[in-house]
């Protein structure tokens, strides 16, 4: 009987030594190819960069995997958060081209709020229109703190000269991760800051104090009451 449950324990070891080793080395695997693919996708991103008559003829392998559009989209965030002009509407053609809007679309349908959050942060870095805006207009009113901003996010991003009316009227409470997003983004559109005193009329004590740190940051002439009037009304 010893002899026979010392057999079944050294059988039940080796077989969770196997299944532990067997799951590390399938881990090693993927994070292999997945570099592999996030290598071969640079490269084609910088030819697509270069100057160039005409775009290169060059195709993203592998994107029938959901792993391999999401890395695609992930460098394309990136880079769109650095660039300007010519190479960004480049982006937004790789983009485009590779259908990767769909791919976002149903990630923004997802039951994971971390996925949700993630593809309306990388929709708001990457496209410049208001196509999205009833998806957009949706998940602000998210239950999910992450879904929320970043939908609030991407949506400045479409339109920056509404961002600062939109967080006036938000009516959740503002995390400090909240603050350190919305401050990003007023460094990449600071002309939206300038009209942070309207924050000061916000009936969210958050977003107030928020306002209030934007002034003393970035400073502010006298208050125009005509002004603030005509901007409640956007």
């Amino acid at each position: 009987m010893a002899d026979y449950y010392l057999l079944t324990g050294g059988g039940l070891l080796f077989f969770l030594y196997a299944l532990t080793f067997g799951n590390g080395l399938a881990f090693s695997v993927r994070s292999h190819r997945l570099e592999e693919t996030r290598e071969a996708y640079e490269r084609i991103i910088r030819k697509y960069l270069e100057p160039n008559d005409c775009l290169p003829s060059l195709t993203f392998q592998g994107l029938a995997r959901r792993s391999n559009r999401e890395l695609l989209v992930r460098q394309l965030k990136q880079l769109s958060a650095v660039l300007q002009g010519v190479e960004c509407r480049i982006l937004l053609w790789i983009f485009r081209s590779n259908r990767l809007q769909k791919h976002l679309y149903e990630e923004c349908r997802s039951v994971n709020p971390a996925r949700r959050a993630r593809a309306l942060a990388a929709y708001g870095d990457i496209v410049p229109q208001t196509g999205f805006r009833d998806t957009l207009n949706r998940h602000m009113g998210s239950r999910n703190r992450e879904v929320r901003m970043y939908a609030l996010l991407a949506a400045g991003n479409h339109d920056p000269e509404n961002f600062i009316p939109l967080l006036r009227n938000y009516p959740h409470p503002l995390s400090a991760r909240d603050y350190t997003n919305i401050h990003t983004f007023l460094l990449r559109h600071p002309a939206a800051a300038q009209q942070a005193i309207l924050l000061l009329d916000s009936r969210n004590d958050s977003v107030r104090r928020l306002g209030r740190k934007l002034l003393r940051l970035y400073g502010t002439g006298k208050r125009n009451p005509q002004k603030a009037e005509v901007k409640q009304t956007v």
